[in-house]
């Protein structure tokens, strides 16, 4: 069964056997069967898939297979992706039988299935199109993926960025117990056995929170579960209260929310770890983000689990966990600062999650067209979808590094020119996009459609840290959001080792920055803009107008473009094409950012 896959057409199985070995108590195939998973939950995932290349063009598998051989006159390919249906597996799931936990669909059921046949070069077409379409989604998937895994590996290098940039000197350790409330019960797990029996749930009263309330790692409503206030008398003393931060140490152990201000009167269930902090000490926000994100907090609880999922997580471990604790003032300049960069990272997560749910409602709808009669020539749209060409790695130089020397090769040439007033974060941060997508050499930036342009705040704040920590550069946040960019001593010693890994890649480099060096900040910030726009119209599969290019650098961007004068928009376009600076389609989609 493990070598049946999702979305993967043909399988490639990885153990070969003697016939004698298992004649008679395995499911029989050939090359061309389609084979499809019967059994929960390999049925549910769309375990399905065509044999092809099998050793002497035999094979046998589980027991658990559904085996279809196609008569003449219905293609194979054309069969599996009728089987790949959305609303067949979910119809399918209706009818299974069974015990639970191991519920198998019927072959009554499969057999019911109306095919729609027409001739074989129709279904050979129709097989051509979603092959066609579903690479491109694919491949796109594979890429919002990636984005949707970087953006949340960035949280906590984030959170202790920033915990070090406000408190510096060498911070006390506490442990949680240590941050408890006075109050007897303070830290406490629900009501254990017979206190609490699953019988006494009712549809209405007082509530009861589990661990699907802090499953998110912020406190979301979800499943409701009651009890009565006669019952709730017995069990005050594990109420709730506004800022109370709740761990789940059942089931998916580690889990982390704070109870919000406005919660009705309710309870934890024993499935998760409750603490009311003493306030003049700890923030909740702060232990709730320390705990999800901090190195130490990570390691401590890494070191006492006993499974892959913390199976061994309880309330004693969590009493003991060490906290490295600031002032209140430094905890709340913290959560200011991280909380910043953190809506920006989970508001990229909602983008990548909104694009994988739309092309997996693409496919959905593609396999309805394809089998409803309504995939005609003239109801596929041809274009391609869009499919983000990768930027390439330097071997030998890290993205950061690779970011860093731009950064001071941009310097060095505005220093030499009496230039430096208009190299702040801006312009810096316009020139590394400019670099990374025209030459295609990966970053590692997300940038999302910002006020400022094309902009990926929280790798800035990566790579300076990189910088600073390796002695080459610094840069000083000054009053509002201003950064000044600093040299510090080693600031030559990257660019001396980078002229051995670039090769000619540097000249063009260099050649390149002295075109940007005359602009302004605000028109480079501008040039980056419009270049990203034309960009993602290609990267869409358009050949745009310059009318087009404009829309979707300013009307399409952010509303503080919409400041901007549109004929400066294309003033921008034809510097781009005067200097020979033309988009190719590569790098990842820059994304629309919500105003919050």
């Amino acid at each position: 069964m493990e070598d049946l896959g999702i979305d993967e057409k043909h399988p490639k199985p990885l153990k070969t056997k003697k016939l004698g070995e298992v004649q008679g108590s395995y499911t029989y195939f050939a090359d061309g069967d389609v084979l499809l998973a019967k059994v929960t939950p390999c049925f549910q995932n769309g375990k399905l898939g065509i044999a092809k290349g099998l050793s002497n063009g035999v094979g046998f598998g589980s027991s658990e297979f559904f085996v279809f051989r196609p008569l003449p006159g219905l293609d194979s390919e054309y069969l599996y992706y009728f089987l790949s249906r959305a609303d067949f597996r979910e119809e399918g799931v209706k009818q299974m039988g069974g015990a639970v936990g191991l519920q198998r669909v019927p072959p009554e059921f499969v057999l019911s299935e109306r095919l729609p046949l027409p001739p074989l070069p129709e279904q050979r077409r129709i097989v051509g199109i979603l092959d066609e379409a579903f690479a491109g989604i694919a491949t796109a998937k594979a890429n919002a993926e990636k984005n949707l895994r970087n953006a949340r590996e960035v949280v906590a290098p984030v959170f202790g960025e920033v915990l070090s940039s406000v408190s510096s000197k060498g911070l006390p350790n506490f442990q949680v117990e240590q941050l408890a409330a006075p109050a007897k019960g303070s830290i406490r797990t629900g009501p254990f056995g017979s206190q609490l029996l699953h019988g006494e749930f009712v549809d209405n009263g007082i509530a009861v929170l589990g661990i699907d309330n802090a499953v998110q790692n912020r406190f979301a409503w979800d499943q409701r579960r009651y009890i009565t206030k006669e019952k709730y008398s017995e069990l005050k003393r594990y109420t709730v209260r506004p800022g109370d931060v709740i761990i789940t140490i059942m089931g998916t152990c580690g889990r982390c929310a704070v109870i919000p201000a406005d919660i009705p009167t309710a309870i934890n269930s024993k499935h998760l770890c409750c603490i009311t902090l003493d306030q003049s000490k700890c923030l909740p926000e702060y232990l709730h983000a320390y705990f999800l994100n901090h190195p130490q907090a990570k390691d401590f609880l890494a070191a006492r689990a006993t499974g892959s999922i913390m199976e061994g997580l309880n309330m004693g471990i969590i009493k003991e966990l060490p906290v490295l604790l600031p002032s209140l003032a430094d905890q709340k300049r913290v959560m200011l600062k991280f909380s910043a960069v953190y809506v920006g990272i989970k508001h990229l997560e909602s983008l990548y999650q909104q694009k994988l749910a739309a092309l997996d409602a693409l496919k959905k709808s593609l396999l309805h067209q394809a089998f409803s009669g309504q995939l005609g020539e003239r109801t596929v749209d041809r274009k391609p979808v869009a499919v983000e060409k990768p930027l390439l790695r330097i071997t030998g130089m890290s993205p950061n590094e690779l970011h860093a020397l731009v950064l001071i090769k941009s310097y060095r040439l505005h220093e030499a020119h009496g230039n430096l007033s208009e190299f702040g974060r801006v312009k810096a941060e316009k020139t590394a996009h400019l670099i990374e997508y025209h030459f295609g050499i990966d970053l590692e930036r997300r940038p999302v459609k910002d006020a400022a342009g094309p902009n990926d705040f929280a790798h800035f704040h990566r790579m300076r840290h990189r910088a600073e920590k390796a002695g080459w550069f610094k840069f000083d946040e000054k009053a509002g959001s201003t950064f000044i960019f600093e040299p510090l001593k080693k600031i030559d010693k990257l660019p001396s080792r980078a002229a051995l890994l670039l090769g000619d890649l540097e000249f063009k480099i260099d050649a390149f920055l002295k075109l940007l060096l005359p602009l302004t900040w605000r028109e480079a910030e501008l040039i980056a803009t419009v270049y990203a726009g034309w960009n993602n119209l290609l990267i869409d599969g358009k050949s745009p107008t310059d009318e087009e290019i404009v829309y979707e650098s300013r009307e399409n961007w952010h509303p503080e473009k919409l400041k901007i004068a549109r004929h400066l928009f294309f003033e921008a376009v034809e510097w781009l094409r005067k200097q020979g600076v033309i988009p190719a389609g590569r790098g990842r989609r820059v994304e629309k950012q919500l105003v919050i």
